[in-house]
C-alpha cells in the first residue's frame, strides 16, 4: 500500500511512497485518528518525501477542504515533508498558504527531522 500510518514521537505519521491518490491518504489518516492513541492536540506529519504521485495546482483546493475537516477532529497542526523537489515544495507552500487563511497551521519541510522538531510540543 503506498500510504501507511504509525505513531512515532507522539505524532501521527502518514507516509506516502510511490504513486498514491488522495483517497488512500484520507483512509490512512482516518485509521490513524481512529486509533486509541490519538488524543485532541495530536499533530500529524505527512512524509511524502518518497512519493512519486502527480500533484498539480488544481489538487490544492481539494486538499485544503480535507485538511480543514481533519483539523476539526482535534489535530493541533500539520507538517509535510516533501524532499528535495522544488516543484513539490512550491505546491506544499501553496497548500500551507491556503490553509493559513482558514486558520489551520501547516509547516513545509525538506527533512523529517526538521518537521518533527517543528511539531514538538511548544513550552
Amino acid at each position: 500500500m503506498p500510504v501507511s500510518w504509525r505513531y512515532e514521537y507522539g505524532l501521527l505519521v502518514i507516509t506516502s511512497s510511490a504513486a498514491y491518490d488522495l483517497e488512500e491518504a484520507k483512509q490512512s489518516t482516518a485509521a490513524g485518528i481512529a486509533d486509541p492513541r490519538f488524543q485532541p492536540g495530536t499533530a500529524i506529519l505527512f512524509d511524502s518525501s518518497a512519493s512519486t504521485a502527480a500533484i498539480e495546482p488544481a489538487d490544492i483546493e481539494e486538499r485544503v477542504a480535507w485538511l480543514i475537516q481533519v483539523s476539526r477532529r482535534g489535530v493541533s497542526r500539520f507538517a509535510v515533508v516533501v524532499g528535495a523537489e522544488t516543484h513539490r515544495y512550491g505546491l506544499a507552500r501553496m497548500l500551507s498558504t491556503r490553509l493559513e487563511l482558514a486558520g489551520v497551521e501547516l509547516g513545509v519541510f525538506r527533512s523529517f527531522e526538521a518537521a518533527r522538531a517543528w511539531l514538538s510540543p511548544r513550552p
